[in-house]
Formats: C-alpha cells, sequence, structure tokens
C-alpha cells in the first residue's frame, strides 16, 4: 500500500533454507518521493537463525525521469555487509518496415 505507513509482510524464504525453517517477519513501508518524482519501498526483514534472529534492511527507490527511463535503486543492508545495485530501464522504439 503505497500510504507511508508500515505494513506486515511475508518475505519468500530463501533458496538455500532448510525445509523446517520458520518463515520469516517483515515490515514494509513505501512512500512517494518529492514532487512524486518516484516511490521508496523500505523492507526490514527479521529472519530466526539458530545463532539468533537476523535483520536485513532493504530500500528501493523508483524513478522515471522525462525520456521515461525507469531507474530502481536499491540499498540492502544485511549481516554480512551493505551494498548498492541500480538497475535502468530505456524504452527502444523498434521501426520495422
Amino acid at each position: 500500500m503505497l500510504d507511508g505507513k508500515e505494513h506486515d509482510f511475508t518475505p519468500a524464504a530463501p533458496l538455500n533454507a532448510p525445509p523446517n525453517t520458520p518463515p520469516a517477519k517483515g515490515k514494509r513501508t513505501v512512500t512517494w518521493l518529492p514532487n512524486a518524482t518516484g516511490m521508496l519501498v523500505t523492507d526490514v526483514i527479521t529472519n530466526e537463525t539458530p545463532q539468533g534472529p537476523t535483520t536485513l534492511q532493504v530500500a528501493r527507490k523508483w524513478t522515471i525521469n522525462r525520456d521515461g527511463e525507469l531507474t530502481i535503486t536499491n540499498f540492502i543492508d544485511a549481516p554480512n555487509g551493505s551494498y548498492e545495485t541500480k538497475l535502468c530501464f530505456r524504452e527502444k522504439v523498434v521501426l520495422v518496415l
């Protein structure tokens, strides 16, 4: 929901999770960026592990520029480190004669 409020959600289980792993718990907040230039999706995911709970924070910034380019920037803070990824999608016009 794009209302700026925190909502519970059930994240997908990791592909390498053992069959008896309890499901992760997630909280998600979605807000508009200033001037409605895009949206920010923030997830906080808690997993129970044999070593205790671990927390993963993911922020995804979705923007579209004037040329119609969609950019999704991911900011990930995990127990084993932090990193950033960026995906850019451009509309391509193909002329077929």
